[in-house]
């Protein structure tokens, strides 16, 4: 979810505007991205190197703390956003007004990973029946939640999104279906001495439509107890432990990210992502869409995006299961 920036040539009127981007995590330093628009009688995007940004926790009553420019451009500040506290972002710069935004941090991520393989879960096993992989379960949403897959290419020695990706959770939005159907290659089997047995990556998601990069499941209130499965192109090994020998990913391992966000900035992701979709471009960053499109800000003063997530990384086990063929 996180966005890279990049020069861009954007006309914006007369005058160039200030295009705002920063989404607040759990992470323990904050970034902030800042940028002008090009102006409709330039030539040139004028490089914004003066400004102050400061970030106040409008639940305590207090100052976070000041961002401060880095070496790449951009502004960060060492602090770790707590969840559903309410901030506020001023950000001044000289011969513009003021910038304002508000936004509160989302809930912890309510989406709880099982292990299917110890069949100790009785409504896993009526629902999937026999060891399937990994597991979900989620009994409210308090927070509208995006999950995303990241498998590692040896060959670029680094992670990149899974583009392709499907899940049976009730009530998955549709916006970014992809018009294709999850189709895992059918493997044979050898689970009985002599017998053959098709076998294949969660069998039980055959013929469920994939969705592009993205599964965004909407906020909810409790409805009970409710399981799922995610799979996709997930090639290559993925992050997985022991539910009792918890551990981090490795950075040679795919993961499966769950993010819930605050209602600001899923708005803003799914006009990103359409603009993306119809535009075939792989970036969503505010200053490399604002004003080329009516996109939505929560910027006063400016132009922008200030968001907030609370992030983590699932397991996802890569096991063969048997095809019902019946």
């Amino acid at each position: 979810m996180a966005s890279c920036v990049a020069d861009v040539s954007l006309d914006a009127g007369e005058e160039p505007q200030v295009v705002v981007e920063c989404v607040l995590s759990e992470d323990p330093v904050q970034t902030l991205y800042l940028s002008f628009t090009k102006g409709a009688s330039r030539t040139e995007v004028p490089v914004l190197q003066e400004a102050e940004a400061v970030l106040t926790d409008l639940t305590e009553g207090g100052e976070a703390g000041r961002f401060e420019r880095v070496e790449d451009g951009s502004w960060q500040l060492t602090y770790t956003a707590i969840p559903e506290h309410r901030y506020r972002l001023d950000v001044t710069v000289p011969g513009h007004e003021p910038i304002r935004a508000e936004q509160t941090m989302p809930e912890l991520v309510s989406i709880r990973n099982i292990e299917s393989m110890s069949m100790g879960d009785g409504e896993v096993i009526s629902q999937y029946g026999g060891a399937i992989g990994s597991v979900y379960y989620v009994e409210d949403m308090p927070d509208n939640t995006w999950c995303y897959a990241m498998r590692y290419n040896k060959d670029k020695e680094q992670r990149e999104i899974v583009e392709h990706i499907c899940t049976d959770y009730p009530g998955v939005d549709n916006f970014n279906l992809t018009g294709t159907l999850y189709d895992p290659e059918i493997v044979e089997l050898h689970l009985i001495p002599g017998e053959v047995t098709p076998g294949a990556y969660y069998p039980m998601l055959i013929g469920s439509s994939l969705h592009r990069r993205y599964l965004r499941l909407p906020k909810r209130k409790a409805q009970g107890r409710n399981y799922f499965v995610v799979a996709g192109d997930f090639e290559g090994e993925f992050y997985y432990h022991k539910i009792n020998e918890p551990r981090e990913p490795l950075p040679t391992e795919g993961v499966l990210m769950f993010v819930s966000v605050s209602d600001e900035y899923d708005r803003y992701l799914q006009e990103a992502l359409h603009l993306q979709q119809e535009q075939e471009s792989s970036d969503l960053t505010a200053m490399s869409i604002y004003c080329r499109d009516n996109i939505f800000s929560n910027v006063t003063g400016g132009l922008g995006i200030f968001g907030a997530v609370m992030q983590a990384p699932f397991r996802w086990y890569k096991r063969y299961s048997v095809v019902n063929t019946q």
